[in-house]
């Protein structure tokens, strides 16, 4: 709710974080919250609470190397899941809602050489290679943990 409550206050509703908690927390417990996502899931063509088919093949990305994750590229990583089937191509293509990528390690974290730090969901053991060689060329390492940074990068008005 965190999370829920800090967007209501970036908004546009002029609330602070304290009011937007409030709405978030009213909205979980009168059910609104859950039937604005099961709408949400429904004009994609989803059921709520349907669990989601599993990928025949995962694979584990492990780290190469004792790092620090610097950079983790989010095109890149959307392009493996693409690649995979987890994405439209063109507006016709059908979505496959089992395969996909799973980023475990995130920017800033500390890994050891072996450590899975993502996971790829595939339909067979060639697109779970292709996806896996992806997803770890997204990754950045380095031997000092990057500097942190702001989440929110710039605040437009009017």
């Amino acid at each position: 709710l965190d999370a829920c409550a800090r967007l209501l206050a970036l908004s546009d509703l002029g609330i602070d974080l304290a009011e937007g908690r409030r709405r978030a927390e009213a909205a979980v417990a009168d059910g609104s919250a859950a039937a604005v996502w099961g709408r949400w899931l429904a004009a994609q063509g989803a059921v709520a609470g349907a669990a989601l088919p599993e990928a025949p093949v995962v694979r584990d990305v492990a780290a190469p190397v004792d790092a620090h994750v610097v950079a983790l590229g989010a095109i890149a990583v959307g392009n493996a899941a693409l690649h995979l089937g987890a994405g439209r191509r063109t507006k016709d293509d059908e979505i496959d809602h089992a395969v996909g990528v799973v980023c475990l390690a995130k920017r800033g974290d500390a890994v050891t050489q072996g450590q899975t730090i993502a996971q790829v969901h595939a339909r067979d053991d060639s697109n779970a290679e292709e996806g896996a060689r992806d997803v770890l060329a997204a990754y950045s390492f380095g031997t000092e943990a990057p500097a942190p940074r702001d989440v929110l990068l710039d605040v437009i008005t009017g």
